[in-house]
């Protein structure tokens, strides 16, 4: 309140003293023009240099110039040097934490206070326009539930994550292009992913934990910033009640069918009537969830058992303690940073999806099929 009342009586003092100037020749007031042109020059000194509007959260760099704290984040996206005098600057996490000028800011409310309300409602309607599209980083698959490790450098993927940081829930989605279709072509089903750490190094690059929350279907798209933003639909899977009747139902179908084969049966009895644990595929034979679970779990294992060292590295991510040396892989969007562990092989047939999902090695645009499948209405 000190400082604020402060920057008020001296900005009446200016306009007082400034209104009491006499031309010397003639002797006259111009206490009007004085009072105007006293305005103007205090606009233009409240203006950033970056955006050359009023300022809002205002920082001011060790060399004494004063930016709107986005603006000088954006700035940072390509060079970390002032944008007036080139001074070099600290890096860019001095000035994310640090807070907004208080004696300008008081200077502006008070002197300028329909131009600071003008600003802040505009800053305000541009923050609510943001939220009405979903930031979509265009890189790689994303599974629910499994976590990602990202490194972003590009600028405006930079600015992106910044606005999502912001947001409640801090989320945005990722989609894979598609190969051999253009430059700004990408997959129409992409992941939810929720940022859940976050490291800003000193030159504004960041690294990210992030975890997908679900799946959905990319139904409008534009472009914000250099960056693509859409407008998306959520695609839920069926519950585990709906998923149970789906098998209940086609074992059923299965077992009834007239020309069923059971040509695989184990010719010596077992102790669930003839019937191995895990028959294998035919085309006409239904299997049921656990039985496709063992099928995979016993692929796992034949691949870590003696698979190229890549796949094997791959592989070990799964509940790997302690995790292994960090690998990165470049896409055309950023780097990703593979952190080496996925988590500890779920026991439900939902989660595990996803999972056989990231750690089969499969290429990505084979894999983003998966994201594909909408749910089955339930069996009547």
């Amino acid at each position: 309140f000190f400082k604020q009342k402060t920057a008020y009586e001296m900005l009446r003092s200016l306009v007082g003293s400034e209104m009491c100037i006499r031309d010397r020749t003639s002797g006259a007031l111009h206490a009007g023009t004085s009072a105007t042109a006293l305005f103007a020059q205090l606009q233009n000194e409240c203006e950033c240099q970056i955006c050359f509007q009023l300022f809002h959260e205002p920082v001011t760099a060790p060399c004494g110039h004063s930016y709107c704290r986005n603006c000088l984040a954006r700035s940072y996206d390509h060079s970390d040097k002032c944008p007036l005098c080139r001074t070099d600057l600290p890096p860019l996490s001095y000035f994310r934490w640090q807070r907004a000028n208080h004696a300008l800011t008081a200077v502006i409310e008070a002197a300028l206070p329909e131009l600071a309300a003008e600003r802040a409602a505009a800053v305000k309607e541009e923050e609510l326009a943001l939220l009405e599209h979903v930031p979509i980083f265009v890189c790689t698959t994303a599974w629910p539930g499994i976590k990602s490790y990202l490194h972003i450098f590009e600028p405006r993927y930079r600015l992106m994550i910044r606005r999502a940081l912001e947001t409640p829930d801090k989320s945005f989605g990722m989609v894979l292009p598609l190969p051999n279709a253009g430059p700004n072509a990408v997959n129409e089903f992409g992941t939810m992913l929720r940022i859940t750490s976050c490291q800003m190094l000193e030159d504004g690059r960041l690294i990210l934990e992030t975890i997908g929350t679900h799946r959905f279907r990319l139904v409008e798209r534009g472009i914000v910033d250099g960056y693509n933003v859409g407008k998306i639909e959520r695609v839920d899977d069926v519950s585990p009640e709906q998923e149970a009747a789906l098998e209940r139902a086609a074992i059923e179908r299965s077992e009834h069918s007239a020309d069923e084969d059971v040509s695989w049966m184990d010719p010596n009895p077992t102790p669930n009537g003839g019937v191995p644990s895990r028959p294998p595929m035919t085309g006409n034979q239904e299997l049921t969830t656990q039985q496709l679970m063992q099928i995979c779990l016993d692929f796992i294992k034949t691949l870590r058992a003696g698979s190229a060292p890549w796949v094997i590295e791959r592989l070990n991510r799964t509940g790997a303690t302690p995790p292994f040396p960090p690998r990165l892989a470049f896409q055309d969007s950023g780097l990703i940073l593979h952190h080496c562990t996925v988590g500890e092989i779920p026991n439900n047939a939902h989660d595990f999806s996803w999972f056989a999902a990231e750690v089969f090695p499969v290429e990505d645009h084979v894999k983003v099929a998966l994201l594909q499948c909408v749910p089955l209405p339930h069996p009547p």
